[in-house]
């Protein structure tokens, strides 16, 4: 009984540290484009409607910045492509009511605040090239699709737990996809670092 209670132990653990991880990764890859894209004009239309709100910037300013974001995206080649033939259009909007982020939605949109471009114009030296290093990580998160793959990752994980442990309280259910959240978000941070 121990030897199968270790057996099982160990199958659970590699399954949330190898077998969830390249399980989200193989089925991210037949998420329809259309779907994030849904999914984004949803979260969008509700963070305008509760914690955003429209950009100050003055419009040069932001053509400015979208200048530059074109260019990062026109450097995206077949290399740097973690899912082959996926290419979104990307997209950069700009909102003001929160402090200084940066953060990038499925389907190629990505959101910088008015802070952020504040604090990289008043940090000595830094200034667009700052702002572009933020752009590309966020870009990053698009390319590896990110977002999506955390949705798929926690259900692939929600499904695995409830094979291996049965009927598992909803308690136990919420603090593992929590843990594997914040553990798979360090690594799509890393990973969009390198991106970058």
């Amino acid at each position: 009984l121990l030897a199968v209670l270790l057996l099982a132990a160990a199958g659970v653990a590699a399954f949330y540290r190898w077998g969830t991880p390249w399980a989200a990764t193989q089925l991210t890859r037949h998420v329809p484009l259309s779907w994030e894209q849904a999914l984004t004009a949803q979260a969008l239309h509700e963070l305008d409607g509760s914690y955003l709100q429209p950009s100050k910037l003055a419009p040069e300013r932001q053509a400015e910045l979208r200048a530059g974001f074109d260019k990062l995206e026109a450097l995206i080649g077949p290399d740097l492509q973690r899912y082959r033939g996926y290419r979104p259009p990307l997209a950069l909007e700009f909102r003001s009511g929160m402090g200084p982020n940066a953060f990038a939605l499925p389907g190629g949109t990505v959101v910088m605040t008015d802070a952020m471009v504040e604090q990289a114009r008043l940090i000595a030296g830094t200034g667009d090239a700052a702002l572009m290093g933020v752009l590309a990580h966020e870009i990053g998160h698009v390319q590896h699709r990110h977002t999506t793959r955390m949705v798929v990752e926690q259900g692939v994980l929600n499904i695995g737990l409830g094979l291996a442990l049965g009927d598992v309280s909803s308690l136990v259910s919420s603090g593992a996809s929590l843990l594997t959240g914040l553990s798979y978000r360090r690594s799509h941070e890393r990973e969009s670092d390198c991106y970058a």
